[in-house]
């Protein structure tokens, strides 16, 4: 009975949590748009009302409703941005060596074998991540990509992303966004 008492302390002081960040968030929000000079202030609320971030009788939920509202009732000032992705060809690889693992505590002291074999010139070589794969994501549809570690799952989504820092993407693949070309 006492685990459940504590758990609702740390469920209430979570939800307090919660509104204060929601409830600074606000004030930051409001404080930026009183310098907007673009039109009527959105932010504009009556002092002392639910969605006044420095009143007594703030609303995060009634706030976080408003600026909802805000933002899906003028398309125009806030339009939705969408965006579809096709490849093919999509081959990425990276440079390691055979022994490449994830360093801990147990294997750590690998890493100045390591060194020393790149010190005496061995090159690394050429690890294929992803090959010849191919589709197509439409706008406002979700990929899920499922494999186990490994298998190049990380390594494909930031590749779509274009986050291809550390790998490679081959030159004869094709990324296309909706008509740009990656």
């Amino acid at each position: 009975m006492n685990g459940d008492h504590e758990a609702g302390k740390a469920s209430s002081s979570s939800v307090e949590k919660r509104e204060a960040e929601v409830h600074q968030l606000a004030r930051q929000f409001t404080e930026q748009s009183n310098y907007s000079t673009a039109g009527q202030n959105p932010f504009a609320a009556e002092a002392g009302s639910a969605l006044d971030p420095n009143g007594e009788h703030f609303n995060a939920r009634a706030w976080c409703k408003a600026m909802l509202q805000m933002h899906t009732g003028d398309k125009q000032a806030h339009p939705l941005r969408t965006l579809g992705v096709a490849f093919s060809n999509l081959n990425v690889h990276g440079f390691g060596s055979d022994t490449d693992y994830q360093k801990s505590v147990g294997n750590v002291w690998l890493e100045a074998f390591r060194l020393a074999s790149k010190a005496l010139g061995q090159k690394q070589r050429q690890i294929q991540i992803l090959q010849n794969m191919e589709g197509l994501v439409e706008a406002g549809e979700m990929l899920v990509v499922l494999g186990p570690p490994g298998s190049g799952c990380s390594t494909f989504l930031k590749t779509i992303a274009g986050e291809t820092y550390g790998f490679h993407v081959d030159q004869s693949s094709n990324i296309n966004f909706q008509g740009m070309s990656d």
